[in-house]
């Protein structure tokens, strides 16, 4: 099989969920024997200027084609020139390629930086394509849909999205960080150090868009622009029931599928005993931002350290200045190699995020080391805990505080749960993926 996976880019100059599951199921496919092209993009030069495809050197068995100008990637920062997203280019570009590739099949992990003349061409070729929700983008030029501290359910005709967008980059810093010089000084100290101040500042931005007057630009336009494009999909794969709820808000679905996620460090491990410990153990692996619950967590745990002062802690590996005597900051980040020791130093995960989360990979990590855990209706993996966890009502305080005491008091029930379940692993999904391909591939010879 032919396989063109078009993603942001590959690790260290992307990173997180979205790459990590692109790039692993790639390399996978063809070491299957699969011929696999990595599409992705690349260095805008111009922006008035059609596409350039540029064949580099294979990455692990995998073709690397980069588009030279691309579409702006926002990432979770913003749209602020409309038109920059949506211009057109020369479909000849892309039919060239499609013909001399051959493709049996088109995956696709995102909309950013994507020309929607590359979807057309594909259609009018009958290349079939595959969608993986992994966020909002296209619904949403922020990804996530969430404003003012909560989640964004009426946008008032995407009226609302000149606030959320008003301090998006500009095109010129976007084409700072899709060049080629970026990529090679992205992770120094200095630079490293920059995205950290930016995080910081969009973080306290988050909370709350000032309503100022501002010149209202057609966001309605820009949605319809990518629906347009989710129409031309001839499936979408869905990583939960939640993610595939919230999208049919938007528009009619096309064929879909819901397939959870795994990565390919997952594995159906039976940890050795946990180390013992006087108090009761929560363990938060998200960063302390207010989409993510953090704050919201912490006002909880305030009135549960109320009641039971000196019974537990929160471990926590990311930065914040908050400071709680049940806080225990154990560092500011971690890797996949540090997961065996937190979860064995860890009574329950709790993933109370208050953004619709598409899916949440720590769940999955969590069950995989045995280890219960405690999720917001918001989270998509809520799908996989079954008896192995709570769910509680997101937003809703009293609700959480309640499942924290329950987690404490049935811990060693929930222990049992764990331990016996089994978790899908990589390989598991990997053949789900595959067995989509073919079916829609038949399709047609069915029809």
């Amino acid at each position: 099989m032919k396989i063109i996976h078009y993603f942001l880019g590959f690790p260290p100059y992307r990173s997180g969920g979205m790459t990590r599951l692109a790039y692993d199921l790639m390399i996978t496919q063809a070491h299957q024997d699969n011929e696999v092209i990595a599409l992705w993009p690349s260095a805008i030069r111009n922006y008035d200027k059609n596409p350039e495809l540029k064949k580099s050197d294979f990455i692990n068995r995998v073709k690397n084609v980069e588009i030279i100008n691309p579409l702006p990637v926002p990432l979770m920062d913003g749209i602020k020139d409309i038109y920059a997203y949506t211009k057109n280019v020369d479909k000849d570009i892309y039919r060239n390629f499609l013909l001399e590739e051959k493709p049996d099949i088109i995956h696709i992990h995102t909309l950013m930086g994507l020309h929607r003349e590359f979807i057309e061409v594909a259609k009018e070729l009958n290349i079939k394509i595959v969608y993986t929700s992994h966020d909002f983008f296209g619904i949403c030029s922020r990804t996530i849909l969430f404003k003012n501290g909560e989640v964004c359910r009426n946008d008032h005709c995407c009226r609302d999205c000149n606030y959320c967008n008003q301090n998006a980059l500009s095109l010129k810093e976007i084409k700072f960080l899709q060049s080629s010089l970026y990529r090679k000084i992205k992770n120094s100290s200095l630079v490293t150090k920059l995205r950290k101040v930016n995080r910081s500042r969009n973080d306290k931005k988050e909370i709350v868009y000032e309503k100022k007057e501002i010149k209202l630009k057609n966001y309605e336009y820009l949605r319809n622009y990518y629906i347009e494009m989710f129409r031309k999909i001839d499936c979408i794969h869905f990583n939960s029931q939640l993610t595939k709820k919230v999208y049919s808000n938007y528009f009619t679905l096309p064929d879909n599928r819901v397939i959870s996620l795994s990565h390919k460090d997952i594995l159906n491990r039976k940890q050795g005993k946990k180390v013992k410990d006087n108090k009761f153990r929560f363990l938060y692996l998200g960063p302390a931002k207010t989409y993510k619950g953090f704050n919201f967590l912490m006002d909880v745990l305030d009135e549960l350290y109320r009641e039971i002062p000196g019974d537990f802690e929160l471990q926590i590996f990311t930065h914040t200045e908050l400071k709680r005597p049940y806080l225990k900051k154990i560092c500011e980040s971690y890797t996949s190699e540090d997961l065996e020791e937190i979860f064995k130093n860890g009574d329950i995960l709790i993933a109370p995020s208050q953004w619709y989360e598409t899916f949440g990979f720590t769940v999955l990590e969590s069950l995989s080391y045995n280890t219960p855990v405690i999720v917001s209706s918001h989270v998509g993996a809520k799908d996989i805990i079954d008896n192995c966890g709570y769910i509680y009502e997101a937003n809703n305080k009293a609700d959480l505080l309640s499942t924290l005491k329950r987690s404490i008091d049935n811990i060693d029930e929930l222990n049992i749960n764990t331990a016996k379940k089994s978790i899908k692993d990589w390989k598991c999904f990997v053949e789900e993926i595959n067995i989509l391909y073919k079916d829609i591939m038949k399709r047609d010879k069915n029809e």
